[in-house]
């Protein structure tokens, strides 16, 4: 198949997209209304969550081509000269959300100077809601179904639909970007998706890339580095040395995802670049 053509039995990138943002949209005021129905404990954000997870899980139970495409994204096995890549991914994945810290201070110093840059977050209080009912199952779905279902829905659905149209450069780009509005951070989002189709192009798998996101997942959870991603400091001249961690790891990794980027591109694994070579033919 051409990149110009497009099988009329595959749904195409746009109607996966449109779907998947306007399950996610329709799920916020369904959440608030459950909410109020089983109390308030259980949070609007957890609800949203779980009802999202749970209708894209049922979408894709409903068709069969759409359970066929799934065994064949979770029986690759990553290649195996690539399986120490995949945990390095996934021990810099949560350091990501550092760097985009950083990107938002830059923005405010940008904005506003160097006022107000302090942050006097409750971690106690953080750290008790994490392990209420709700924080505890936020973390099961972050960490245990979220994973495996975006990296279906995104880095499979979308952009195989994509690439087989544009190519995987442009697919990258296009499903990062309705990745990133689908969270709540979108350049944090955007940038881990960059980093997920990276992974499955280097490691020929949907597996790696669903490990590096449910690790960067967990160890995001507020009780482990979480708390830490915004350092609790008082506004003041002093207040920018917390956040020098936090731009340091921003000029990183402008430096390492291109880089990481170009790698993907000019050495994909063997199978994604026989995909690419039928594709062409």
């Amino acid at each position: 198949m051409n990149r110009g053509t497009h099988d009329r039995k595959v749904p195409a990138g746009w109607q996966i997209a449109f779907l998947t943002l306007a399950v996610n949209l329709t799920t916020i005021p369904i959440a608030a209304k459950v909410t109020d129905a089983i109390g308030a404990d259980w949070g609007p954000r957890t609800v949203a969550r779980l009802l999202t997870l749970a209708i894209g899980i049922t979408l894709i139970c409903m068709f069969k081509p759409a359970r066929a495409a799934v065994r064949r994204y979770l029986t690759q096995d990553v290649w195996p000269p690539r399986r120490a890549e995949t945990v390095l991914a996934a021990i810099a994945q949560p350091l990501l959300a550092f760097a985009t810290a950083g990107g938002l201070v830059l923005w405010h110093m940008a904005s506003h100077g160097m006022n107000d840059l302090g942050n006097a977050v409750d971690t106690e209080k953080e750290i008790d809601r994490a392990f209420s009912k709700a924080g505890l199952l936020f973390l099961f779905a972050s960490v245990v179904v979220a994973p495996v279902v975006e990296e279906i829905v995104f880095r499979g659905f979308l952009f195989d639909a994509w690439k087989r149209r544009w190519g995987w450069e442009v697919s990258a780009v296009l499903t990062s970007t309705v990745f990133g509005i689908y969270h709540p951070y979108f350049f944090a989002a955007f940038a881990a998706s960059i980093v997920f189709a990276c992974v499955i192009r280097r490691t020929g798998s949907i597996r790696a890339a669903i490990m590096v996101h449910s690790f960067g997942n967990l160890v995001l959870w507020t009780p482990l580095l979480g708390q830490y991603v915004l350092p609790h400091v008082e506004s003041g001249p002093d207040a920018l040395r917390a956040w020098i961690p936090h731009l340091t790891l921003l000029f990183l990794a402008a430096l390492v995802i291109p880089i990481y980027f170009w790698m993907a591109r000019k050495h994909p694994a063997p199978d994604q670049a026989a995909i690419e070579n039928q594709n062409r033919a």
